[in-house]
This record gives C-alpha cells, structure tokens and sequence, in this order.
C-alpha cells in the first residue's frame, strides 16, 4: 500500500549565493517572496494543488537551513535533511531510496524551490502528461520553450517533431555563446533546461545504479543499515557525506537511454538573476518595478 501515487519532492537546499544582497546564506532565495505574498518554497508546494496534496510533499533541505531561516517554513511539510551540501544527485536519490526502503513507488514530481511559473493551468497539463509517461517507466523532464537566445541556460536536444509529445532527448548543450543560442532556436528541436523531471522512484534508483557507481554505493550502505534496525535518519546522517558532489544531469541524465521530454511553455522564470526578477515583478507606468516603501 503506497501512500500516494503521485508525491512531490522539493530542492531546497540552495545557499543564498544568487540575488545578493535580498538573498544571501542566511536568507536564501527559496524562502523569499519575489513575486507575491507567498515565499517561493509556499508558492512552488501550493501551484501542485489539487494533483499533488500538501501532505504529499516532501522537502529536501540541508540541516543547517532547518536550524536557522528555514525551520517556521519546513515545518509544514515532510523533509530530508542533508548533513552535508552534495548537489541534485545525491539529493533526489536518497529520497526516492527513502520511499523504496518503505515499500513504495510513487511517480516523483521533482522540483526546485526558487522557480516561478506564471500559467499554473498550463503546467497542470504538462505535469498530467509527465504522470502518465512516468507510469510507463520513463524519466520525463520539462523543457521550457525558448522565447530567446539566451546563454544562461542548457539546452535539451530533441527530435523536431512537433507532433510528438513526450520526445526522445538526443542531447544536453551546455550554456552556449550567443551565436550558438541563435541557431539553436533557427534549427528547432531545442528546449532550456527547466531542471523539473517526473519519475517513478524504481525508474531514478535504476537509472542511477547503472549511470552513476559512486552514489549507489552510499544508496547500498543506507539500505544495509536500515535493514539492520537503524533508522533511515541515522542512516543517511551516517553515510551520504560519501556521496559524489554532482547534478542529476551531469551524474545520471546525461547518460542514460530511457531521458524524455516534455515541452512546457508555462511561463517559466528561475528568477536567478536581478534582470528576471525585474521581468516577473508588476511595473508602474515608467517601467518601475517596487515593492514596499520604495524611492
């Protein structure tokens, strides 16, 4: 018996370095409100609603978060606690080993924290149709329409059929020039790496046990003390400092076969510079954007 089909993990274990001064390590960005009342943690957990329920999340932050700006906020919710900052990987492994130690397989919706999207009917389509291709066994990603050339981001290569929903990832393109943006977008077929992905919790864990030796030999050892009586908690404090410090892309997707992707034009912002912040925010009649009492 699972306890949902469908649950929701969370990253937030950013560290503050991006958006300095507004965010910085004891105020990072995630528990911020950039755009609304909500903080962008608040606002990523309620735009899942109605699909994915409040007590079918789960938040992975660092102990060091959930200890000072972060506790009023992880409170609502489940959490994974890492003792130690190890990137996406090691992150999004342990937790879907988590539910695997419970018996269960959900579909994993896989989200950052500090992300905006503005057509929240959109990204309810899209994530209906990531749910349904994760149920066959594929690792689905959301690529975002490009609406530019921009080289802050990856690309994500697929086949240029736009009669195919859910694609065949060729490639990863790393942030390119400028040159490269613009004929990325005249060729077609490229998508920017929103870092969103849906998965079974059986699909990642057998992605990772054949892409990336180093992760599964903590994952192992975790499961190893758990079946000996310890806790999962313990068992993780105990073992995932030994985990590689690498993305999920870099470390799994890169790699595999079974990659799929979704395109989204949902109104996406990783509000990771002052520029998008600016671009997200509402603006008076001279172009202003403020909030508070501003001069």
């Amino acid at each position: 018996m699972t306890r949902s089909t469908i649950q929701a993990l969370i990253l937030a274990g950013g560290q503050g370095s991006r958006l300095w001064p507004l965010s910085r390590a004891q105020s990072p960005k995630q528990f911020l409100a950039l755009d609304g009342l909500d903080s962008m943690l608040d606002a990523t957990a309620k735009r899942l609603q109605p699909l994915i329920a409040a007590e079918a999340i789960t938040v992975i932050s660092s102990e060091s978060t959930a200890r000072g700006h972060g506790y009023a906020a992880l409170q609502q919710f489940a959490t994974i606690l890492e003792p130690v900052a190890r990137n996406t990987a090691p992150a999004i492994s342990v937790a879907a080993l988590k539910f695997a130690l419970q018996g269960d397989d959900p579909v994993l919706v896989v989200l950052p924290s500090d992300h905006v999207i503005t057509d929240v009917p959109a990204f309810h389509t899209q994530l209906q149709l990531a749910v349904a291709a994760a149920n066959t066994g594929k690792l689905v990603t959301f690529g975002i329409v490009p609406t530019r050339p921009d080289t802050g981001f990856g690309y994500i290569k697929t086949a240029t059929d736009n009669a195919v929903t859910v694609r065949p990832v060729l490639q990863f393109k790393e942030k390119p020039d400028l040159a490269t943006a613009e004929q990325f977008l005249r060729d077609g077929g490229y998508f920017w790496n929103s870092g969103m992905f849906v998965w079974k919790a059986s699909a990642i864990l057998a992605a990772v046990k054949q892409t990336l030796p180093a992760m599964q030999i903590v994952l192992d050892k975790i499961s190893s003390e758990v079946a000996a009586g310890h806790s999962y908690d313990a068992a993780l404090k105990a073992n995932f400092g030994a985990s590689p410090s690498i993305s999920i892309d870099h470390g799994v997707l890169e790699k595999t076969t079974n990659l799929f992707l979704i395109p989204a034009d949902i109104g996406w912002s990783d509000a990771g510079t002052w520029d998008a912040v600016y671009d997200i925010t509402q603006k008076d009649a001279d172009g202003n954007a403020s909030r508070g009492n501003a001069i």
